[in-house]
């Protein structure tokens, strides 16, 4: 095992000796065979530089001297070939050191531009994946001071403080101000940072999990989703087909009724597939409807989000035709959707084929909006399904053979994918699995 590992421990080692040699013979081969290229390469800037410096006065006798010489082997009255290797370091540490100060100039000002520009500490970023840290901060009577404020409280306590005389903390005690230790924010989240340049991620970025929101809960377990849509077994153990049936079929949505009759986030997923299969998912002008999306919904600014629809319907006014006929072969919203979306996609077996992916990263906030339409367009591309979209593609499968609107709901695929996980699971009983489940969750391992 050691053996392989000296070996290349060996070759790297013996690179680090051959190509310093080797660049120090490349310098010597073309300083003795083009010395003459050499010399005007070099020395051409550096007449400039001693121009540079006589103009404003500043050359004095020796700079004069040299001002001479490189324009004699510039012009050909002295012979570049003659020039030393000695004579060409000298010229070049002459020039720099009278030049330092005219490029110290515009360095500095960089340097300071750079520093008091950038987003972060200077020439370093330092982020936290909430935006805060456990820090000290500073209360009034009980009220929290802004950080500035208290950082100011902080200083003043320091200052005052001299050796074991504690000056400074009986002074601010006696005004009211104290400390404590606890989580301030403190600059910028990692996520946010990166939701400035990718601004679909603003959804991610702006998830609490303290939030009660229901909708933006990780994805259910089939025994889960059961217990929450009423979906129970049968004494005997077997799966109550008809309550399942029921409510997979409400993952099918509202009657599909045309593109304008849509709800405003299933336009807008709809308008993001077709500029995606147009352009390309790295296109600007899809890039860019992506975040205008995403911060519009983000922001609950439902009023921008029609008048982004309104804008991109205005700029292809034939786009909802093509929209109505792709969807024309399915009866519900949900189907409608998922239909489009796959025909603009890059599956073949989905009706898509010609198109980029439209991955659900793009377009996250449409869980918080309508959580089951999200995951039946989660279904795009996939062989295996989740629960809570299960129903719809079930009767999508349907609609796509027959090549017709069904009204008439079909979740024949979706129970069979039900009992299936249930009798893998050996799941007769709901209560029992779950109870089950939190006796392991509370069970102590002492």
């Amino acid at each position: 095992m050691a053996a392989p590992s000296n070996k290349q421990d060996n070759g790297d080692n013996l690179g680090i000796v051959i190509i310093p040699l080797v660049l120090a013979l490349g310098v010597w081969v073309l300083w003795k065979t083009e010395r003459a290229p050499v010399i005007y390469a070099l020395y051409a800037p550096d007449f400039v530089q001693y121009l540079f410096l006589k103009t404003i006065h500043l050359l004095g006798p020796h700079g004069h001297e040299m001002l001479t010489y490189t324009r004699a082997c510039l012009d050909g009255r002295i012979d570049p070939k003659t020039v030393s290797f000695a004579e060409l370091t000298a010229t070049q540490a002459d020039i720099g050191h009278r030049m330092r100060f005219f490029y110290f100039i515009p360095l500095a000002f960089m340097t300071f531009r750079i520093a008091t520009s950038m987003k972060g500490e200077n020439l370093m970023r330092r982020f936290t994946l909430s935006g805060q840290t456990k820090q000290r901060y500073w209360t009034i009577f009980g009220i929290r001071l802004p950080g500035g404020l208290g950082k100011l409280i902080g200083g003043i306590e320091g200052l005052l403080n001299i050796g074991s005389f504690r000056i400074g903390s009986k002074l601010v005690g006696l005004l009211g101000f104290k400390s404590d230790k606890g989580w301030v924010k403190d600059g910028m989240s990692f996520m946010h940072y990166q939701a400035i340049h990718w601004t679909v991620a603003s959804t991610g970025a702006n998830f609490s999990p303290e939030a009660k929101n229901d909708n933006m809960l990780p994805s259910k377990t089939p025994p889960e989703w059961m217990r929450d849509n009423g979906v129970g077994l049968n004494p005997d153990g077997t799966l109550n087909e008809d309550e399942a049936e029921e409510a997979f079929a409400r993952q099918l949505g509202k009657p599909w009724t045309g593109f304008h009759d849509a709800p405003h986030y299933a336009q807008a997923i709809l308008l993001m597939a077709h500029r995606t299969l147009k352009e390309g998912s790295h296109a600007d002008g899809i890039i860019r409807l992506r975040g205008e999306f995403a911060m519009a919904y983000n922001a609950k600014n439902i009023k921008k989000v029609k008048e982004i629809i309104k804008r991109e319907v205005e700029a292809d006014k034939d786009r909802p035709k093509l929209i109505n006929r792709i969807c024309s072969s399915h009866a519900y919203l949900n189907t409608a959707v998922l239909a489009f979306m796959a025909w603009c996609g890059p599956f073949g077996e989905w009706d898509g084929g010609e198109g980029s992916i439209n991955c659900p990263a793009m377009w996250l906030w449409l869980k918080d909006v309508d959580r089951t339409m999200w995951y039946v367009l989660q279904q795009h591309g996939r062989r295996m399904f989740f629960v809570e979209g299960a129903g719809a593609v079930s009767h999508y499968y349907v609609e796509h053979l027959l090549q017709s609107p069904e009204n008439e709901p079909h979740m024949d695929g979706a129970l069979d994918g039900l009992e299936a996980y249930l009798n893998h699971h050996s799941i007769t009983s709901l209560e029992t699995f779950f109870a089950g489940k939190q006796k392991r969750r509370t069970m102590s391992y002492s």
